[in-house]
């Protein structure tokens, strides 16, 4: 179109749930994504398909869909590809039971991350962590294939 040199035609498709619930065991959420590249006759870095990283100690919970660990741009692809992210927040199942805590009113999570493409085809993520309102830490574990790749601390806030 006006005499670019693009030409590539792109597709995907994606299935999320925000907040189901599940009784006294609180809510989860996930993301199933997946698309490719149809045509890729000219496909530039900056048109591939490039997901939603963190190389900080900083992030948004507010978004299933990102990753706690994964670089910026070393994953971003031309090929084929498949994420999923889940995540469960327990709202204070487990915490509520003991003394003293239950007053700081804070909610347990748990969550994964998996991203599979031609070149990286088994990148995971784990993670746990508390909640308290939008703010909040977890610990996680990032995994290439069998490998550890990464691990640490995330603080988070955010506002949706």
């Amino acid at each position: 179109m006006f005499s670019s040199d693009v030409n590539y035609d792109f597709i995907s498709v994606e299935v999320n749930q925000d907040r189901i619930p599940l009784g006294i065991f609180g809510h989860s959420a996930f993301l199933v994504k997946a698309g490719g590249f149809v045509n890729k006759q000219a496909v530039y870095y900056m048109d591939y398909n490039h997901f939603i990283g963190n190389q900080g100690t900083t992030s948004d919970p507010t978004y299933v869909g990102s990753f706690h660990f994964l670089p910026f741009y070393t994953y971003s692809t031309d090929d084929p590809f498949i994420e999923v992210h889940y995540q469960h927040n327990f709202a204070g199942a487990i915490l509520d039971n003991i003394p003293y805590i239950r007053s700081l009113k804070l909610e347990e999570i748990v969550g994964a991350n998996y991203l599979s493409e031609k070149h990286n085809p088994y990148y995971s993520e784990f993670y746990f962590g508390l909640k308290r309102l939008q703010f909040g830490a977890d610990y996680g574990v990032a995994y290439q294939g069998n490998k550890k790749y990464l691990q640490g601390f995330r603080i988070f806030y955010g506002l949706k």
